[in-house]
């Protein structure tokens, strides 16, 4: 997906009557990797507030931008949606040259060859991680859900980025994987799981095996900060195309909902 593509769905959007959906640009727009920022505020009161990023990681923009690019298109249309959330997206654009997006993952990171989602730290700092940062500063949200996707895995995979929390989290987490309805999406097989430097505590469900392995990840740093859900949503890269799209949006969409009704936020009822 071109740049120029994706701003040109997002103005569409921000243009139909009524939508109330706004975009701010976080880096200059003509940056070789802007970052555009998307709110879509909610009609509703006291709407669970949603953080959705996506495009980190190059050979993961074909999965993560059209799943975000579908939860807004979802949520401009329906109603209860907009009642009940207040959205706000972070989307990377032209994350890495095609050709680097070719290469072993150990080897493509993101600007100047380092990795966007291990910046959130002390002496780990980028420019774009900065501005994110401050545009989230001082603003409060109840859930977060980091896009990315992995070529290894062989279903998709919910990552806690509270792994102190994780057993507390496990009743929302084990509702949302609920929503793909075939076992063989959730997780590898049981007997020898592939989950790529991740450890299955429970079924779909993933801890970082090792504390210093999330340093600097974006939904530890929101974790540290109070977001109480902040998840890393991995999608699986073996899977058909169309499918890591829509499986990836039922699974976003679940998360939300089971966050809103199961998640402690006196928020279940509207």
């Amino acid at each position: 997906m071109s740049p120029h593509a994706i701003v040109a769905q997002l103005e569409q959007m921000a243009k139909q009557p009524g939508s109330g959906l706004s975009l701010r640009w976080l880096t200059p727009k003509n940056w070789s990797y802007p970052v555009v920022r998307v709110d879509l505020p909610s009609t509703g009161a006291r709407p669970v507030r949603a953080l959705i990023n996506a495009g980190t990681h190059a050979e993961e923009v074909q999965q993560s931008i059209p799943q975000a690019l579908g939860l807004l298109r979802f949520a401009l249309r329906d109603k209860a949606f907009r009642r009940r959330y207040a959205t706000t997206v972070l989307i990377k654009l032209n994350p890495d040259d095609p050709e680097l997006a070719k290469k072993p993952w150990y080897i493509r990171r993101l600007t100047r060859y380092r990795d966007l989602n291990r910046s959130y730290a002390a002496g780990r700092w980028m420019v774009e991680s900065r501005l994110i940062a401050r545009s989230l500063r001082g603003q409060k949200f109840d859930v977060a859900v980091d896009l990315h996707a992995d070529s290894d895995l062989d279903g998709f995979l919910l990552v806690d980025g509270r792994s102190d929390a994780a057993k507390a989290n496990w009743p929302v987490i084990g509702r949302a994987l609920s929503a793909l309805p075939n076992v063989a999406l959730l997780d590898a097989p049981r007997k020898k799981p592939i989950v790529t430097g991740y450890a299955l505590s429970r079924l779909g469900a993933g801890i970082t095996p090792f504390a210093e392995h999330a340093v600097g990840c974006f939904d530890t740093y929101l974790a540290d900060r109070g977001v109480p859900y902040s998840f890393t949503m991995e999608t699986p890269q073996k899977l058909d195309p169309r499918l890591q799209v829509r499986g990836g949006l039922r699974l976003l969409r679940s998360i939300l909902d089971n966050v809103r009704v199961h998640g402690g936020l006196g928020r279940g009822q509207r």
